[in-house]
C-alpha cells in the first residue's frame, strides 16, 4: 500500500512539472518586438496606397507557424507560414488597426497590433535668388543658393478634425541625414544652403502628430543651376526694357544709350556681386550694373561689348555676357569715338 501511494505521488510530481514546462514554453520570455521583426512596405503609406507588412524571426520558426491577419477586428487572412500580408488604406485620416497573432508548433503565442492613419503633406520650394520685377516665372536655385521650403501637412485627428501646421511634429532629412536643428514640433519651413560641391540633393520631411498616430512623408530633389545675366535698354522715358534682352547686337539710334546689366538667381547681388564692364577687351572703371554710351560725332561703326558679375562671398556665382553695339550705319569697322567717350581718353 505504501509503495502504491508512493508511486503515486511520483506520478503526480511527474505531471505537474511536466504541465509547468509546457506553460513555460506557452508564454514568450522577451516582448513581440524583441524576437518577431516586423516591416512595412512603404514605411509611412499615403492615402489608397497599397501596402506590404511582412514579419519574421530568428528565434521561432515561423515558417511552421500558424499566423492570422487581422484588420479593423475582421479576420482577413490566415494559415501556416504566412509571413506576408497586403492591404490597401484608407482615405486621410481613415484608421487601419492590422494585428497579427501568431502560434507556433511550440505552443508559444505572440501578437501585435499596427496602427496606419494616412496623411499627405505638399512640400514646396523657392529660391531665394534674385530675380527682376515683372518676372514671369521661379527664381532658380544656383549654385552655393539657398532655396526655402514650405511643408503643407494635411493630417487628421481621430476626430476628423484637420491638423494645424504648427501642431505638428516634422523631421527632416538632407539625404540620409537628419537635420536635428530644423527639426521639431511646430517646423515646417527648412532653408537649405547649396555648399561649393553643389551635386543633386534630395530633401525630405516626415510630419507626425504628438502621439506618433498618423504620419505623411514627402521629398524633392533640388538640382542647382548656373547663374546668368542679361543686358537691357534704361530708356529715361521708360525705364529698363524687360521686355527684351540685348542678345547679340544693339543699334545706337540717339546720341547715347545706357545699358543696365540684370542678374538673375544670384543671392544678394548688389551687396556681395562686382560688376565688371569691357569695351573691345578694355576694362571700364564702371563697378554697377549700370552703364552709359556716347557717340558725340556721329561716326559709323561697332565696338564689341562685354560684361560680367561675380559674388564674392558665393565663388560658384558668376555669369557673363556679351554683344555688338552699332553706331551710325552698320559696319565691320570699329572707329575710336565710343571708345574715347567711354574711357575718357585715347584709343591707341
Amino acid at each position: 500500500m505504501k509503495r502504491f501511494l508512493t508511486l503515486c505521488t511520483i506520478i503526480l510530481l511527474f505531471i505537474f512539472c511536466l504541465t509547468q514546462k509546457i506553460n513555460a514554453q506557452a508564454a514568450p520570455t522577451s516582448p513581440v518586438e524583441e524576437v518577431i521583426i516586423t516591416e512595412i512596405v512603404p514605411e509611412v503609406p499615403q492615402a489608397f496606397q497599397d501596402v506590404n507588412i511582412s514579419i519574421e524571426s530568428y528565434s521561432y520558426d515561423l515558417s511552421r507557424s500558424k499566423i492570422d491577419w487581422y484588420i479593423n477586428g475582421v479576420l482577413r487572412e490566415s494559415g501556416i507560414s504566412k509571413k506576408s500580408f497586403n492591404f490597401t488604406t484608407g482615405d486621410v485620416g481613415s484608421v487601419s488597426n492590422i494585428i497579427y497573432k501568431i502560434k507556433t508548433p511550440e505552443g508559444v503565442s505572440f501578437q501585435k497590433t499596427i496602427t496606419i492613419s494616412p496623411g499627405n503633406v505638399d512640400l514646396l520650394w523657392e529660391s531665394t535668388g534674385y530675380t527682376p520685377p515683372f518676372y514671369k516665372g521661379k527664381s532658380l536655385y544656383s549654385f552655393e543658393g539657398q532655396i526655402r521650403l514650405v511643408a503643407i501637412p494635411n493630417l487628421l485627428n481621430k476626430n476628423g478634425v484637420k491638423y494645424k501646421p504648427e501642431e505638428l511634429v516634422y523631421t527632416w532629412k538632407r539625404g540620409m541625414g537628419t537635420d536635428t536643428e530644423a527639426s521639431g514640433y511646430g517646423k515646417n519651413i527648412f532653408y537649405w544652403n547649396g555648399g561649393i560641391v553643389s551635386n543633386d540633393e534630395e530633401i525630405s520631411v516626415d510630419v507626425s502628430d504628438l502621439q506618433d498616430t498618423t504620419r505623411a512623408t514627402a521629398s524633392i530633389i533640388v538640382n542647382p543651376k548656373e547663374t546668368e545675366i542679361f543686358a537691357y535698354e534704361n530708356n529715361p522715358s521708360l525705364g529698363i526694357l524687360f521686355n527684351k534682352a540685348i542678345q547679340n547686337n544693339f543699334d545706337l539710334k540717339e546720341s547715347e544709350v545706357s545699358i543696365t546689366a540684370i542678374p538673375y538667381y544670384f543671392n544678394n547681388p548688389d551687396v556681395d556681386g562686382i560688376y565688371s564692364w569691357f569695351v573691345n577687351d578694355n576694362q571700364s572703371v564702371e563697378t554697377t550694373r549700370d552703364i552709359t554710351f556716347r557717340n558725340t560725332t556721329g561716326e559709323e561703326g561697332y565696338s564689341n561689348i562685354s560684361f560680367d558679375l561675380s559674388n564674392q562671398k558665393r565663388i560658384l556665382q558668376s555669369a557673363s555676357g556679351a554683344f555688338d553695339l552699332y553706331f551710325g550705319t552698320k559696319s565691320t569697322n570699329p572707329v575710336s569715338d565710343i571708345f574715347k567717350s567711354f574711357f575718357g581718353g585715347n584709343n591707341n
